[in-house]
């Protein structure tokens, strides 16, 4: 808004902490934890995608905890999808960022966000920040490079495993469907451990 010719921004104020600095002081999250903060993304990107806006640039970082979930911080880069194909040159974090986002920016729909949720589901899980994701190379997650999950965490299920592999698929076509339909899948992750803590 604008009082007597001075612009001025109101923020939410916000209590919790950023996930980057959770990881720094805590190490990896906890299947519980990693299901829920991949609710909690995909529900606000499923939100933005329904209405044309990509976020391209999500990782730690960008991510605040609060007692009521994970808050999606940082839409500085975030565009409407039909500005997207005059893009021409790369926009976001190179640790983080879906391949079609550095070889081909024209090409950015919202399978990009989802990669990048990939990736940060992925760093929460080893417990490792931007500078340390993806090798020696900040690209080499582009190529392959990245040592499975189900190595570094064998622990963790199967379904969760399998989603976040299916997010950091190179080809967008070869991910999920979309934000929703990854919400949905970790919601019935979700369902049986919650049932079982009942009983």
């Amino acid at each position: 808004d604008v009082d007597k010719g001075c612009p001025f921004a109101v923020f939410r104020y916000q209590e919790g902490r950023c996930l980057s600095d959770e990881l720094n002081d805590n190490g990896r999250l906890t299947e519980t934890q990693l299901i829920q903060l991949g609710c909690d993304i995909s529900a606000v990107l499923a939100f933005c995608h329904a209405r044309d806006i990509l976020h391209l640039d999500l990782k730690p970082a960008n991510l605040f905890l609060t007692d009521a979930g994970a808050v999606v911080l940082d839409f500085g880069i975030a565009a409407v999808r039909e500005d997207l194909a005059r893009y021409t040159h790369f926009y976001g974090t190179p640790q983080f960022a879906a391949p079609e986002q550095v070889v081909a920016p024209e090409s950015i729909d919202t399978k990009a966000d989802l990669y990048g949720l990939g990736m940060t589901l992925y760093a929460s899980a080893v417990g490792q920040l931007e500078s340390e994701v993806g090798g020696e190379s900040m690209f080499s997650h582009l190529f392959g490079e990245l040592r499975p999950l189900s190595e570094l965490r064998p622990e963790l299920s199967a379904g969760l495993l399998a989603l976040i592999d299916n997010l950091l698929q190179r080809s967008p076509q070869d991910r999920p469907e979309s934000a929703g339909a990854v919400q949905s899948r970790l919601l019935e992750l979700n369902t049986p451990k919650a049932s079982k803590e009942i009983v």
